[in-house]
């Protein structure tokens, strides 16, 4: 009776270490998925202010040659 007990309580520990280990596999997955689309986000932000930028100095310039 002491034996199985103790292989029940074995497997249990093995099973949370597996647990553990799967876990902190997926959360550091889901982790870097949210920072890789935030830095997408980021970036292209970013582009669009300096396309915009770029077509308000081609403006200017035109409103600077038509005087």
């Amino acid at each position: 009776m002491e034996g199985v007990s103790f292989l029940i309580l074995l497997l249990v520990f093995v099973c949370g270490i597996l647990f553990n280990i799967i876990w902190g596999q997926l959360l550091g997955i889901g982790h870097g998925m949210v920072s890789f689309q935030n830095s997408v986000v980021d970036t292209l932000l970013m582009l669009t202010k300096n396309i915009q930028t770029t077509y308000e100095i081609q403006q200017l310039k035109y409103m600077h040659y038509e005087l």
